[in-house]
């Protein structure tokens, strides 16, 4: 029912009919509360029929050999230091101990994995937020006498703390690293009575065991079944919380959920890959869910729609341990389920291949896919990625985009969409040439099938002289309603001076007209977003049609940094508001920003954009916490007036979404979705504010002054009538009317079987 508007353009000389107000300073930026969802998430999933689970700060792998718990402890550590615990038996030290079936297998029970071990005997498992919970069920007395003993066989390269592990609480550790706690034991009957015991490691015959243990007197009137409850934990010394790092964020339109996903780091040498679902809200639900484990080193995720399918596409590399040669492998989730594909390897490992990055496709077609960009060796290729019928990530043909790279750091970036036309632009840093080792930014151009419709050129470079000044760390995103032209907003790290290392953030838009042609051209020249002295750096681009977001960090003081996120225009990069400080962030570093904007999915509206990035530690191990804020992009200070004056069947003026309209609103529209069910066709008219409307009979019809012809669809009639993003515009007004035809009724005398709605007067805010 809503159609878009031939160009921007066009609703820019719609509102440029209305006073204009005074410059604006305020932002349309309304962040929420910047979500705790990956220090929260957790669960259990299953992955490559392993059921796997845990927090941000530890893993659980449940199989037939029972848990294995492994703290992230990061590069602290080479390899994983696990736990591996075997249930063996249980008895009285004074009768026959009862030997458990290897063969049993875990299954789910709601948040709880479960091993069913027969003859009353359960053991059961919940993966919670900061520990592991171990539930032992026993429901029906064991013969003999004596203290009752749960024995496993243990596995792991961690010592006892002798100090700190006895009765009820053990520290298993790595020492001045960290490692596991196995605490909080609580053993209680049927009616809920503490029975006490203890929990201790012991060894026979070069094998270690961990044993809990039930004193013979608490048994004598305890009332069965028996739970024995213990928990595993992480211990990590010296400060710390876990490793995440490295994030990237989209939204899937249909079924409305959004997906973020990170590294995790276990180990120098263990690192996987996770996910977690968010709400329209940013609110994480269901489980977290385990991307790649149990491949070394899974690492660097970049996340895609692949909208024929309602698939995310999560692409990562992959390296048997750190420092190896990598690979790009991907997977796909189910947008509703989470459910995870088998793994695809998308490259073979005879070169390193680094730093995926992904963008998709905006129709909703049969043939829409994703497309991906890497650095291979010293090149750089794209390729189109698609999705079979059971989920597995196809790779297409890789093509060669540049081969002449000298610098291991580079990480190409692709624009989150392809836009209305399916045009991708692909951006990287590379030395000038081989004398001048200043690097420059490069771009190309792709289609859909990943072939090359501009090879690569400079968008912006130190020339043919050495200036000791480095371009670096550019960031692209594209105008997805652009029909005409494929627009994209470039924004990159530019160095102060030869001899500072403090660095401004710079941005080129840049303008590809097709039909063969092999270039784009700049449409407006390059401009500074953020050139105040202090050190800013690492952008990250989304572009919501007629507003683009850029977010960066800034140093405001020693070890201590900003980040901000600003809007501008699309079109001409002026700025629509000023920028917004999102975080202030004291003793870690802000790296490694990501923003996509729903308009990438696309959704039907486009004022919800999403930002993540890892605050990293100052000081060794440099630790990561990932951050995920999500981004309410309108203020809510537009507003609509009814001012009456409807007649016959002529409906109403309705806005298409809740708050609006703003300055650089692309989803914002008027619909009529009660005019005469008979009609079929209307004219929307736009009109200054206080044009004085002519009185026919009941009705009153506003002169036409702007108009667009609106046939009905789905019902009803609606129109996209995107608010450029122009500060100048804040306060501007416009009257607006439906004319609807044909109607069963002839209210006015002049017109037959036409009806007009009523007249609302809509003021642009932020």
């Amino acid at each position: 029912m809503l159609r878009s508007l031939s160009s921007l353009s066009t609703a820019s000389a719609l509102f440029l009919v209305a006073p204009l107000a005074a410059a604006w300073t305020q932002s349309s930026i309304v962040p929420e509360a910047p979500l705790g969802v990956i220090e929260q998430s957790h669960g259990w999933h299953e992955l490559d029929g392993r059921l796997l689970g845990g927090g941000a700060r530890y893993r659980a792998d449940l199989g037939p050999q029972g848990v294995t718990f492994t703290p992230a402890l990061g590069t602290r550590v080479e390899h994983a230091q696990t736990l591996s615990l075997d249930l063996q038996s249980v008895g009285r030290t004074g009768g026959p101990s009862r030997r458990v079936d290897d063969a049993a297998t875990p299954v789910l029970e709601g948040s709880w994995a479960v091993y069913d071990h027969g003859q009353g005997l359960r053991e059961r498992y919940e993966a919670r937020v900061h520990e592991l919970e171990q539930v032992i069920e026993l429901h029906q007395p064991l013969p003999g006498d004596g203290d009752l003993v749960l024995r496993y066989d243990v596995v792991s390269p961690l010592a006892a703390d002798p100090d700190a592990s006895r009765g009820s609480a053990l520290r298993l550790v790595r020492p001045g690293i960290g490692g596991i706690h196995i605490d909080r034991l609580w053993i209680t009957d049927a009616e809920g009575r503490d029975l006490g015991g203890e929990m201790r490691l012991a060894e026979a015959d070069g094998q270690r065991f961990f044993e809990i243990v039930v004193p013979e007197a608490s048994l004598a009137s305890a009332v069965y079944p028996l739970t024995v409850d213990p928990a595993f934990g992480t211990i990590i010394e010296h400060g710390g919380a876990g490793d995440n790092t490295r994030s990237d964020v989209t939204t899937m339109a249909t079924p409305g959920v959004t997906l973020v996903t990170w590294q995790t780091q276990f180990a120098l040498n263990d690192i996987d890959v996770r996910a977690q679902r968010l709400n329209f809200n940013g609110v994480g639900f269901g489980p977290l869910i385990t991307v790649e484990s149990g491949a070394g080193v899974a690492q660097r995720p970049a996340i895609a729609v692949h909208l024929a399918s309602q698939r995310w596409v999560v692409a990562y590399e992959r390296a048997a341990f750190f420092a190896g040669k990598r690979r790009i492998a991907a997977r796909s989730l189910d947008g509703s389920t989470g459910a995870v594909s088998a793994a695809a390897n998308l490259t073979d490992a005879i070169l390193d291949n680094a730093a995926p990055s992904l963008g998709n496709d905006a129709e909703p077609t049969l043939q829409s896919g994703v497309l991906m960009t890497w650095r291979q060796g010293q090149s750089i290729r794209v390729m189109s990625l698609g999705v079979d019928g059971s989920g597995l990530v196809l790779p297409g043909f890789a093509n060669l985009l540049d081969s002449v790279l000298i610098d291991s750091t580079i990480e190409p970036r692709i624009s989150g969409t392809g836009g209305y036309l399916g045009h991708w632009m692909v951006v990287y840093h590379r030395a000038v040439n081989i004398l001048n080792l200043d690097r420059g930014i490069r771009g190309a151009i792709v289609n859909r099938n990943g072939s090359i419709l501009v090879p690569a050129q400079w968008i912006e470079d130190s020339g043919s002289s050495t200036t000791g000044i480095d371009r670096t760390q550019p960031s692209v995103d594209c105008d997805p309603l652009s029909q005409f032209s494929s627009r994209f907003f470039v924004a990159f790290e530019v160095e102060e001076s030869s001899t500072s290392s403090s660095r401004d953030v710079r941005a080129a838009i840049l303008q590809y007209a097709g039909g063969g042609d092999l270039f784009f051209t700049a449409s407006v020249p390059a401009f500074w977003l953020a050139d105040t002295g202090r050190d800013e750096f690492g952008p990250a681009v989304g572009c919501a049609t007629s507003k683009t977001y850029i977010a960066y960090s800034e140093e405001f003081a020693g070890q201590s940094y900003n980040v901000r996120v600003q809007g501008r225009n699309t079109a001409t990069g002026t700025t629509c508001e000023s920028p917004f400080l999102l975080a202030s962030v004291a003793g870690a570093t802000p790296r490694h920003l990501r923003m996509r904007s729903r308009a990438s999915v696309p959704t039907p509206t486009f004022n919800r954009s999403f930002l993540t990035w890892t605050a990293y530690d100052l000081l060794p191990p440099f630790d990561g916490s990932v951050i995920v804020q999500p981004l309410s992009t309108i203020a809510g200070t537009g507003t609509i007036q009814d001012l009456g004056g409807g007649c016959g069947g002529g409906g109403t003026v309705e806005q298409t979404i809740a708050v609006g309209p703003a300055i650089g609103d692309s989803g914002f529209g008027l619909r009529n979705l009660t005019a005469d069910p008979l009609s079929t066709f209307s004219v929307l008219n736009l009109a200054t504010a206080g044009t004085l409307p002519v009185s026919c009979g009941p009705c009153l019809l506003l002169p036409y002054q702007i108009t667009f012809n609106v046939p009905k669809e789905s019902g009803g009639f609606g129109i996209l009538l995107p608010v450029p993003c122009d500060l100048s515009l804040v306060g501007a007004q416009l009257d607006v009317q439906w004319t609807v035809f044909p109607t069963a009724s002839t209210p006015c005398s002049l017109f037959n079987n036409i009806s007009v709605s009523n007249i609302a007067r809509i003021t642009v805010g932020v």
